[in-house]
């Protein structure tokens, strides 16, 4: 018969061991709790009842071992922490599982009903000083495929890591035979919580949901795999910070409204919509619905979530309105209260929402009037060709925006025209994406020529887009004589050996683009012949990527053959090809004394232990180059 012992410390090896969940992907940022009120334990968990049914039990329990807490802790933080660090059966009803769980899902909406413990959770523990030392965590799996050398990677989930390496190799954890992946983590922000923990005699650092690592090491030791992390800063934060608050111990919340109608809060990730009033039918006036001066006066229609969320960021440089449900009445509201005299926002995300045609009206309006802002997002918001007219019409005059995001909006052939026709005129736009959409060959070709008209536009998307080999040879004739463009993305585009012909004897002598896109197309070895040519010929091209294509060993053997006397390209990605250990080896051979290329991505090919070797011999031979496979 298990013991209270064997569960506790059942519970802390699954804690320390479910680092192989990790999905291993860049997932949406985690955030919503952020501006959220500071509430007791007890309110912070309601809405986290229906799915965890014994929680206010194990929480009582918590806030009476948490009276006198540590580290200047308010009671109810200290316990939100403890509450984490019990475990109980079954697991699926078990706080610190299922809220890793939910962390390590793509779909955010799930930590909605999670916000308000996240932001209590999170308070104490970024009030705890954050720990710098060597730490680790280990599982009985082998993860070594999945942490390549020089690779960076995101534990999205709480990550339960010990300071010993002793209790890591006790037989109760790891021990020291069969199939072993041990992490040794060089940690920057680890929180030491044992005096917050319910078992305070176990050395457990917790690592933050959403820490970014880069893989320094890697080494094989039969049936070992010792992987070596050191802890990086992304450059815009995955897990959001939050304004330390204090909550005054044995206090009621200064929310009353909260425990007395136990209403469910909003959301500012995902639910700004289901907060949002439905207004009667007698305030739907005719201004409501005209936009030709949506800012000239207060708008009739509110959405106060989405108000306050503005109101909140009104000094800030950047506004993100990511997923937030918007529809074009919404944009009524960021139009005046967001962006009307706004000085200070230059970055503007409205992504993923459903604000149509008439919201995209409302952002013209805007752009033709604001001096400041320089990064814009509406990508996946159905504003279609309607809205596309908007938008460039603004574009004409605009002066400050530099980088334009309209990814999956039903834009069409005629549009990307009137598009292109518009930047004539703008001389400021630099990066312009409009990837899934349904422009085609000929769009394509009307934004490539345009931007030997507009010197400023340097970087254009155009992946997903269905050009085809008819439509890139549209699109080769735009670039012959282009000496504008340094980035170019052709991802997905259904492109194959011949649409390649035409474009390399572009390429040869184009003297001015540096990074080109030919992901997920259609290129066999005949294609890859024909981008062997270009690198024979081109002197700038520094960057390509043909990942997800057909090409094998013979493809590759042109591509070696090129790369023996390339002396401009640093990147070439070529994951998920055809390529076996053949081609491994004439890479191998070809690179040995290559001095240029700095990066190299064999991936999810056919490579074989023979190919590896082959690799891992060039790897020791050419120092400059990192190569992975």
């Amino acid at each position: 018969m298990a013991t209270a012992g064997d569960d506790n410390l059942a519970q802390r090896i699954r804690r320390v061991t479910d680092v192989a969940q990790e999905p291993h992907q860049y997932l949406l940022p985690i955030c919503g709790y952020e501006k959220l009120p500071l509430v007791p334990l007890e309110i912070a968990i309601e809405e986290l009842v229906n799915f965890l049914p014994n929680i206010q039990s194990f929480a009582y329990v918590a806030k009476q071992r948490c009276e006198e807490p540590a580290d200047g802790l308010t009671q109810d933080e200290s316990a939100a922490i403890m509450l984490y660090s019990m475990g109980w059966e079954p697991l699926d009803e078990c706080l610190y599982f299922v809220l890793n769980s939910t962390l390590r899902s793509p779909d955010r909406r799930k930590l909605n009903p999670w916000l308000l413990y996240l932001r209590l959770f999170l308070n104490g523990l970024f009030r705890l000083p954050s720990i710098t030392r060597t730490i680790y965590r280990g599982v009985k799996l082998n993860l070594s495929k999945s942490y390549i050398m020089g690779k960076t990677v995101v534990w999205w989930g709480f990550s339960s890591c010990t300071t010993s390496l002793n209790v890591l190799q006790s037989e109760q954890f790891l021990g020291k035979r069969g199939t072993r992946t041990m992490f040794h983590i060089e940690c920057e922000s680890g929180k030491d919580i044992r005096n917050h923990s319910f078992f305070p005699s176990e050395d457990e650092i917790l690592l933050l949901a959403a820490t970014q690592f880069k893989v320094i090491g890697c080494l094989d030791q039969g049936d070992l795999h010792i992987i070596q992390l050191k802890e990086t800063q992304p450059p815009h934060p995955l897990l959001q910070p939050v304004s330390i608050v204090t909550l005054p111990n044995n206090q009621p919340s200064t929310m009353p409204t909260l425990s007395a109608s136990k209403k469910t809060h909003t959301s500012p990730q995902s639910t700004v919509a289901a907060s949002k009033p439905t207004p009667p039918v007698k305030n739907m006036t005719p201004s409501l619905v005209k936009v030709s001066a949506p800012t000239s006066s207060p708008p009739q229609y509110h959405n106060h979530e989405l108000e306050r969320i503005i109101a909140d960021n009104k000094d800030s440089s950047e506004l993100r309105l990511l997923s937030k449900k918007l529809t074009d009445e919404d944009m009524e509201i960021v139009a005046y209260y967001a962006l009307r005299n706004n000085q200070t926002l230059l970055t503007l995300n409205l992504g993923q929402n459903h604000i149509g045609y008439k919201g995209a009206q409302y952002m013209a309006d805007v752009l033709r009037h604001n001096k400041t802002l320089k990064d814009i997002s509406l990508d996946e918001n159905n504003i279609g060709d309607e809205g596309v007219k908007h938008l460039a019409d603004a574009l004409r005059n605009n002066q400050t925006l530099t980088k334009l995001d309209l990814t999956l909006n039903e834009i069409g052939e005629n549009r990307a025209k009137y598009l292109a026709e518009a930047l004539r005129d703008n001389k400021t736009l630099k990066n312009l994406k409009v990837s899934s959409n349904k422009i085609g060959g000929k769009g394509a070709q009307y934004l490539i020529e345009v931007s030997q008209q507009n010197q400023a536009l340097k970087e254009l998307n155009l992946q997903g887009n269905e050009i085809g080999d008819a439509g890139i040879r549209l699109v080769s004739n735009a670039l012959r004589n282009n000496t504008t463009l340094t980035s170019l993305s052709l991802y997905s585009n259904q492109i194959g050996d011949q649409g390649i012909q035409h474009l390399a004897n572009v390429l040869r002598d184009n003297a001015t683009l540096l990074t080109l896109s030919l992901g997920e197309n259609h290129i066999r070895d005949k294609g890859a012949q024909y981008m062997a040519d270009v690198l024979q010929h081109n002197k700038t091209l520094e960057k390509i990527e043909v990942s997800r294509n057909h090409i094998g060993d013979e493809g590759v053997k042109h591509l070696a053959d090129a790369l023996r006397n390339n002396q401009t390209l640093a990147q070439l990605n070529l994951d998920y090809n055809e390529i076996g250990g053949n081609g491994a080896k004439y890479l191998a051979e070809a690179l040995r004394n290559n001095k240029t290329l700095t990066y190299l991505n064999l991936r999810d090919n056919k490579i074989g232990d023979t190919g590896a070797q082959h690799l891992n011999a060039l790897k020791l031979n050419n120092k400059h180059l990192a190569v992975y496979f």
